[in-house]
């Protein structure tokens, strides 16, 4: 762990002194911010070794803008050693964020810049291709992460401009660097003798306007900004929320057809089913077809099955309506990923947890919506307003969400095949998936049956009171932009366990307390809290795995995630037509303990 301390730093200096054998060290760099650690405490012990003559100059290495800018303002208030350099990651395809944040620091405070990874742990030198070249290399395993759509792009664009003056294309890169603004002097290792051939072509080649402009034009990638971040927040919330609209609905749709509570489970169960499909179907698409398009194409189906929900004139039509309701609101499972793809690096978790922030609380306050909707104008206006929502929503994503190119190469039919080879040789893939499934299963257990719960001994409400619930249950969800925070501390393992007994003891709430609201209110706190950050962790790992195939990825997963869910519908509303409360009990408890069990015994073998 980074330690900045006074007596830390001391320390390491006189042992550096000793094992070099020398009275100065030239340039000390302080590799990795501690923020733990005030600046001034930092820069107090450069301040002593820079008096005793032990250290000439001090730079900077991994720092936040924010922590850079107030070591620097710090070094010039109080007279103390200012850093003279800067060390990032840097280099043609890992550049936003130095871009972005950290060259405006370098520049304002003539700050000079030694980036590392200057040939992107040699990805850059144009020898690794795919995956199976990976192998010529102890990096390959870093290495990976480059090989997708945009690594390629800049690949080619070096093949034109190497082949252009006659010099490979490690040069090339490092020429790039020493063009930019700041730069002073890149840093590449060499393990052969002809490595330094590179260095020497990238001192002398001259790069013209054109090869610049190449690799300008070649680089160039949409970006997730605030604004797009936002839209797949609020969009995520409110085109899922569709799926979930039905839920306190049912007992109000049961009396208007007079259909019992079994057949119009169907609904739900039907709109999960539906949902799987078009996560099976639609969402590999988003690495065959240009996303922003498909979004688009989709959302006219979506609005088709909400207005034919308003103006069904009988039970038969709802059901496959319910069907295509849920096969099109799939879009917020294409928002993930591509919320991924677009976000920096440090920043992926993040991203992703907003982003499934705001599909949690989209499926949590749909109930609350609906159930108030429903109760006081009916529950055919519900549907009515979702389809002006989605009308909205249409033009704020033709507007503003950048297009993003796709990802695979090849035809639909090899696209779905494929997702078969993806599911065979990724196992992290594979458990995240049956632990997403199953607690999915039970999650979806409790919601759907919750209404006929509050209709019964003691409680006595109806839907709206329901729907209400759904806003306790979004004080959990929100937990998932926060999960990110928490792998400083623990394993992600370690999270996936401790969500999963979050979900266990909610349960034990539902079976002790079940039948006072205050029960009813902690349960629903605990388990919307343990499955979004169970959610988010499994999906942060899965999309680590290939970035090429992220949309592939993602549908075994969430396909997989509501499989689980359609099944706990099915068996909870069965169970409740037999045993009420006690029968969704212990479907819930069933399928949580499912997935403690296979995390325990297949979690650490992954």
């Amino acid at each position: 762990k980074p330690n900045t301390t006074k007596s830390h730093i001391l320390k390491e200096v006189e042992e550096s002194l000793l094992r070099l054998n020398t009275d100065y060290i030239d340039l000390y760099q302080t590799h990795y911010d501690d923020t733990k650690t005030p600046v001034e405490e930092t820069l107090s012990a450069y301040n002593q070794l820079v008096k005793e003559g032990k250290v000439r100059y001090i730079g900077a290495s991994n720092f936040s803008s924010e922590r850079l800018i107030e070591s620097l303002e710090k070094s010039d208030l109080f007279n103390l050693p200012a850093y003279k350099t800067l060390q990032p990651e840097y280099n043609l395809y890992d550049r936003q964020s130095f871009e972005e944040f950290l060259q405006p620091v370098a520049e304002k405070f003539k700050l000079g810049v030694i980036p590392y990874y200057s040939l992107a742990s040699g990805f850059l030198s144009g020898k690794y291709r795919n995956e199976e070249d990976l192998d010529k290399s102890t990096r390959g395993e870093g290495i990976k992460k480059y090989l997708n759509e945009r690594g390629f792009r800049i690949l080619d664009a070096l093949a034109t401009i190497s082949t252009r003056h006659s010099i490979s294309y490690s040069a090339v890169s490092l020429a790039w660097l020493i063009e930019q603004k700041s730069v002073v002097a890149p840093i590449a290792s060499a393990t052969k003798e002809e490595h330094l051939d590179a260095f020497l072509e990238a001192i002398n080649v001259q790069l013209s306007h054109d090869d610049l402009k190449l690799l300008s034009k070649e680089l160039s990638k949409p970006t997730l900004s605030p604004i797009v971040l936002w839209i797949m927040i609020v969009g995520s919330g409110l085109v899922v929320a569709n799926n979930y609209y039905n839920q306190p609905l049912l007992s109000l749709m049961a009396k208007d057809f007079n259909v019992s509570k079994s057949k119009i489970s169907t609904i739900a169960m039907l709109t999960q089913i539906g949902y799987a499909f078009g996560l099976l179907f639609i969402i590999p698409l988003g690495d065959l077809l240009k996303r922003k398009r498909m979004i688009l194409f989709d959302f006219v189906f979506i609005i088709i099955g909400l207005l034919g929900m308003y103006f069904a004139p009988s039970v038969t039509w709802l059901f496959p309506l319910s069907f295509l309701i849920g096969f099109s609101s799939v879009i917020p499972q294409i928002f993930v990923p591509m919320a991924a793809e677009l976000a920096l690096p440090e920043k992926k978790t993040q991203a992703v947890g907003m982003v499934m922030s705001g599909l949690l609380v989209g499926i949590l306050l749909s109930r609350v919506f609906s159930g108030f909707i429903g109760e006081y104008l009916g529950w055919r206006e519900v549907y009515l307003i979702g389809a002006v929502l989605m009308f909205i929503l249409w033009f704020a994503i033709y507007f503003f969400l950048p297009e993003v190119p796709p990802n695979y190469k090849g035809t639909y039919k090899g696209l779905m095949k494929s997702i078969i080879g993806l599911v065979k040789n990724e196992p992290k893939l594979r458990l995240a998936s049956f632990r997403g499934a199953t607690a999915f299963a039970a999650f979806s257990a409790f919601w759907t049956t919750l209404v006929f719960h509050l209709e019964e001994a003691p409680f006595f409400v109806s839907s709206d009171i329901a729907g209400a619930f759904g806003l306790i249950g979004a004080v959990g969800a929100l937990a998932a932009a926060l999960v990110g925070k928490l792998n400083g501390y623990f394993s992600t393992s370690k999270i996936i366990f401790y969500s999963i007994v979050t979900m266990l003891i909610a349960w034990g709430f539902f079976y002790q307390f079940g039948f006072t609201y205050w029960g009813l209110i902690i349960g629903v706190i605990l388990i919307d809290l343990g499955l979004q950050a169970m959610h988010v962790s499994n999906q942060t790992i899965i999309f680590s795995l290939n970035a090429k195939a992220s949309n592939r990825i993602n549908t075994v997963y969430m396909t997989s995630y509501f499989i689980g869910g359609s099944l706990g519908t099915f068996l909870a509303a069965i169970l409740w037509e037999k045993y009420q409360w006690n029968g969704v009990i212990g479907v819930g408890i069933f399928f949580t303990l499912l997935c403690l069990l296979s995390h325990l015994l297949f979690d650490k073998k992954d």
